[in-house]
């Protein structure tokens, strides 16, 4: 069985190419990795470490082809649970954003009323100094 044998149709191709880069000296080794099938049709990933090696005068390519399709899915799982935790960070994010804004709002109001009940409060006792000053005199 060939290395290519486990790979699927659409990657075939550029394992080719790879293989004859490494026959006709124009790269030592190679690694990458490729859609395959297992021998059950099941499909697979796999990672494949290619190398380019002269044993008595004769051109040799050694391979391997390592099965790594539990990293994939792993890989696309914590893909899947980042994008789905940027989603509720966003929206998180903007009903933080609505509150601070609703605060900041009602912190105007009462810095406000504030205000306008220490100026009434000042007025009081402007009244209340008048009419004492007129009782007086």
């Amino acid at each position: 069985m060939k290395p290519t044998d486990v790979i699927s149709f659409e990657d075939k191709k550029r394992a080719n190419e790879n293989i004859n880069k490494r026959l006709n000296g124009e790269v030592q080794s190679v690694r990458y990795i490729a859609k395959g099938n297992h021998k059950t049709g099941k499909p697979l990933w796999v990672e494949i470490h290619g190398t380019h090696l002269v044993i008595e005068g004769k051109d040799v390519i050694t391979g391997t082809v390592l099965d790594i399709t539990a990293r994939k899915i792993a890989e696309e799982e914590i893909r899947k649970l980042n994008g789905e935790l940027e989603e509720k960070v966003k929206n998180r994010t903007n009903e933080l954003e609505t509150k601070i804004s609703e605060i900041q709002r009602m912190n105007k109001l009462f810095v406000g009323r504030e205000l306008r009940i220490k100026e009434l409060k000042e007025k009081i006792k402007e009244i209340e100094n008048s009419q004492k000053n007129k009782t007086n005199n």
